[in-house]
Formats: C-alpha cells, structure tokens, sequence
C-alpha cells in the first residue's frame, strides 16, 4: 500500500483468483481488492471492477467492506 504499485497489486488479485480459492472468504477478499484497486486506485475498468464486487459480495455476504466497494464501484 505505500509503494502504491496499483498495476502490481491487480497482477496479483488476478494471480490469487486463478488459484480459486476454496474458502469462500479468501475467495471473496480476493474478489474485493481486485475491484477497489480498480475502482478507487487506478480509476478504470468500472465494469470488470463490478463483476468482481458482486461476486465477492455473493460470497460473503455480511461484509460491509465488500457492500462497500460494490457502492464505489456503482457509483463510479
């Protein structure tokens, strides 16, 4: 987070996605920070950066950090 090295953070997302991840919650938190490195640090990819939300949504659906970033994505 200090570097601030937002494309190396998303490489990573899409690296720990393609694991599938077999705890939902890994899933999910995978999911969450790939959209709102998207959505709120590199300010692109509004779509892909929802799909991503909303899955993570569906996964955990009583974490309002996730709720959150679906709300920053749509409002995007």
């Amino acid at each position: 987070y200090n570097n601030s090295n937002w494309e190396a953070a998303v490489r990573l997302y899409q690296e720990a996605l393609n694991l599938e991840p077999a705890e939902p919650l890994l899933a999910a938190e995978a999911h969450n920070g790939y959209a709102w490195t998207l959505v709120d640090k590199l300010d692109r990819d509004y779509k892909e950066a929802e799909k991503h939300a909303l899955e993570a949504v569906r996964l955990a659906p009583r974490n309002p950090a996730l709720a959150d970033t679906l709300a920053w994505a749509y409002y995007k």
